[in-house]
């Protein structure tokens, strides 16, 4: 594949979040090569924080790896807001740490990107974009209102969010039910009066409760949709796929370039290779290689 030379990578400075002005990091500021970038998310995704400085800073701020499995569609990129997302109001990711295994992604989609968690992000990405709620299972959330934080359009009248309904606790959430469409989302939101860090790790607990079948399925968090073309600005920290899949790294590949070619300054972001573990109780590995990139630095 044609590569593109580009001179450094797009996680050059340290983060401005309106959650973290007290929790600027040092970790980018002297820049950040694609191995440090493959580093950063093998640490951030075995630390596992119960949250990141109070009761109004969940877990994902700081730790985990929020990720996407994502193809471009007709008309968009890859990292734009796809037709549906623009309909509901909510985009889904999954998260990923290692008390929060999964061994699948939605649609078995193969590669995607992943967000920086918002307090590392470089200076001059968004990271007002708002996480909003948090589901243990996938939830079908484009049948819920609400931008798919809210009730299913099924007969499922306990599926709405969690804390208004006196749950809780990760046992209240098993308790309640936990099919797809009918199992309740925890509040996560900027403007949620509960305490959203309880709340993200309660949505962690819960899994343990899971069987090994249900645990491999893929968790969901929605996040509020973001405008098209914001490609300049979102936190985008690597683009991704699954090791051993040529089709996906063919995608992540197209996926590099596209940014590269769409963003202002050229911003290069990395291609991250992806290996799940084998079961639920195994650990994820990210790994940077030279061979996988597209856009190429010196």
């Amino acid at each position: 594949m044609f590569k593109i030379i580009a001179i450094t990578f797009i996680s050059l400075l340290f983060c401005t979040h309106s959650y973290a002005q007290n929790h600027q990091e040092t970790r980018y500021k002297a820049g950040s090569s694609g191995p440090q970038i493959a580093t950063y998310l093998n640490e951030d995704y075995n630390t596992k924080s119960e949250n990141c400085g109070s009761t109004s800073e969940p877990a994902f701020l700081c730790s985990g790896v929020m990720i996407r499995a994502a193809l471009p569609g007709t008309g968009y990129h890859v990292w734009d807001p796809s037709p549906s997302a623009q309909t509901t109001g909510g985009i889904s990711f999954s998260y990923l740490r290692v008390d929060d295994n999964s061994l699948q992604f939605v649609h078995n989609e193969a590669s995607g990107f992943i967000f920086y968690p918002y307090f590392y992000a470089p200076t001059g990405m968004d990271t007002n974009i708002d996480v909003l709620c948090s589901f243990p299972l996938d939830a079908d959330t484009v049948n819920r209102g609400n931008k798919g934080c809210g009730t299913h359009t099924g007969n499922y009248p306990t599926s709405g969010p969690c804390q208004p309904q006196g749950i809780m606790t990760a046992q209240q959430w098993y308790a309640n039910g936990t099919s797809m469409d009918g199992q309740c989302g925890f509040d996560v939101s900027d403007a949620s009066s509960y305490n959203t860090a309880d709340a993200f790790i309660q949505s962690i607990n819960a899994r343990a409760l899971l069987t090994e079948s249900q645990r491999s399925e893929q968790n969901e968090i929605r996040l509020k949709t973001w405008s098209a073309n914001m490609q300049d600005t979102l936190p985008v920290e690597a683009f991704w796929y699954i090791e051993g899949d040529v089709d996906a790294l063919t995608n992540a590949q197209y996926n590099q370039t596209d940014f590269y070619d769409s963003t202002t300054n050229h911003l290069v972001v990395p291609v991250i290779m992806v290996t799940p573990p084998s079961s639920t109780s195994g650990s994820y590995v990210f790994t940077y290689r030279d061979e996988d990139q597209a856009v190429v630095t010196h």
